[in-house]
């Protein structure tokens, strides 16, 4: 339908300004009040739905409640002659997507940052006020001649997403921009906003978006599940910081990401000197001021920039303090894993020790008979087992000294590299021979590495007491003593 020169409702449309998705935006003049307005019309696929148009205008006089200077003012909502319309305030400067095509004269990192701090603020306001964008890209990002950015359309996608569009199964987005909750369909919140903005600011910094493909299936796919490239690998000029800002916003986790516009602001001026919001000048007559008001004016800007600077610097001492924090965790964790390795290590170098000792061990059955139990008491032990355990492991382990504690607990003290170590654990009776079951070192619970040096002890104990003719018919303990009765094989 051609609606240049023609009229609707009070307002007589002049030129067409772009097509998006939802329909079409004209510069239009409001007669009653003599002004400009943008006419935002509902394509005629999506009028045909009563329920598109009740909710479109629903959410349009939501969005006219919100007075933030970086959002467009919605003015009016109406039908004529079947046209459905939004008249918003007119912004001469264009949308951000025309002025990041002219490569002529691309944004300054500052002017990047400017603008998307902007939005982020904008945001943020919106968010607090129960309104959500789902749609942010560049050409919902309007920029006046005083580099002012405005964000636009607040409200109008999830006029269309709740009613027609969610009955075909279908999810509305600009694919290159859609955070990966809004891709899955789930329920969303502040930070799917701040994810598109992520991207936005991706592409101003590298002239690219971050997933690109050649299907709109393909880059929601990495959207969901490939890591963004970082921006210096593309443009080498943009800070470290300020990459950093831009790949918290792209996390695929919306708890990684900025909790809320205030925050992604801050650390956006934070990341580039220079970069804040413009100043605007009112279109009536400035009156001059008197010397007291100069003062008065002084003094709040000294404030301001002393609040600045304040700020900064907290900011610089907290990423300082978490770079430090970050540092001993992964030394802390580096060292564990070490630890971990060394000690499994040992734990397989002591079982292969100990099978083979026990397996080659002289075992003596000739004072054994039915009748006759074998006893271990702690002096037994220390008068056979010392020397033994002292001369096969080059002096490493000295001092063993063995106790019993009944019903089945076994404690093993020595001094190892002269370091104090006791051992607890268990011998059972395991089909007429003597087996030992590791528990704990120095009273900590050694998990894995108490089963590998078991298994080599008890091997070892398996092959040298099977060489005897007796096997094990009772083991008893005693507070002093280990009784193990034996029996003919």
């Amino acid at each position: 339908m051609e609606l240049i020169g023609k009229t609707i409702g009070n307002y007589q449309i002049v030129e067409e300004l772009g097509r998006g998705g939802m329909g079409t935006v004209y510069r239009a003049h409001q007669s009653s009040l003599n002004r400009s307005v943008a006419l935002k019309v509902l394509s005629p696929a999506l009028a045909q739905d009563p329920n598109v148009y009740r909710r479109f205008k629903q959410e349009a006089l939501a969005t006219a409640q919100l007075d933030h200077p970086n959002i467009v003012h919605v003015y009016d909502a109406g039908e004529s002659e079947g046209v459905h319309y939004i008249a918003m305030e007119y912004i001469a400067g264009g949308t951000l997507f025309t002025r990041m095509q002219n490569r002529a004269t691309p944004l300054t990192l500052a002017e990047a940052v400017s603008i998307v701090a902007q939005i982020a603020l904008a945001l943020d306001y919106a968010h607090r006020h129960g309104i959500l964008h789902r749609d942010v890209k560049p050409s919902n990002i309007l920029l006046d001649r005083e580099g002012r950015a405005v964000l636009t359309d607040l409200g109008i996608a999830r006029a269309v997403e709740e009613t027609r569009l969610t009955h075909t199964g279908m999810t509305l987005g600009t694919p290159g921009y859609m955070s990966p909750e809004q891709i899955q369909g789930h329920s969303l919140d502040g930070r799917s906003d701040l994810y598109s903005l992520g991207v936005v600011l991706f592409e101003i910094l590298t002239q690219r978006l971050p997933f690109e493909g050649d299907t709109p299936y393909i880059v929601l796919y990495k959207h969901l599940h490939e890591p963004p490239p970082n921006p210096r690998d593309l443009n080498p000029q943009v800070p470290a910081r300020l990459a950093e800002v831009t790949l918290k916003a792209l996390a695929k986790d919306p708890n990684q990401r900025f909790s809320n516009g205030q925050q992604m602001a801050a650390a956006l001026w934070a990341s580039v000197p220079g970069a804040r919001l413009p100043h605007h000048t009112p279109d009536a007559t400035v009156a001059l001021q008197t010397p007291r008001q100069v003062v008065a004016q002084s003094l709040d800007t000294a404030r301001k920039l002393g609040l600045q600077t304040l700020r900064g610097s907290g900011l610089l001492v907290g990423r300082l303090v978490r770079l430090l924090i970050e540092a001993l965790v992964a030394t802390a964790l580096v060292l564990m894993l070490v630890l971990a390795i060394l000690v499994l290590v040992f734990s397989f170098v002591v079982a292969q020790y100990a099978q083979g000792t026990l397996r080659d061990y002289n075992w003596s059955f000739q004072d054994l008979g039915p009748t006759k139990p074998y006893v271990l008491t702690r002096s037994s032990f220390r008068e056979l087992a010392t020397p033994y355990i002292t001369n096969h492991t080059f002096g490493a382990v000295r001092d063993a000294d063995l106790t019993f504690a009944p019903p089945d607990q076994i404690h093993l003290s020595a001094q190892v590299l002269g370091n104090p170590v006791t051992i607890t654990g268990t011998m059972t009776n395991n089909d007429g021979v003597p087996q030992v079951q590791l528990r704990d070192l120095n009273g900590i619970p050694l998990f894995l590495v108490d089963s590998i040096i078991s298994n080599g002890v008890n091997q070892g104990l398996q092959e040298g007491w099977g060489k005897g003719p007796f096997r094990v018919k009772l083991i008893v303990f005693t507070t002093d003593s280990l009784r193990i009765e034996t029996e003919y094989k």
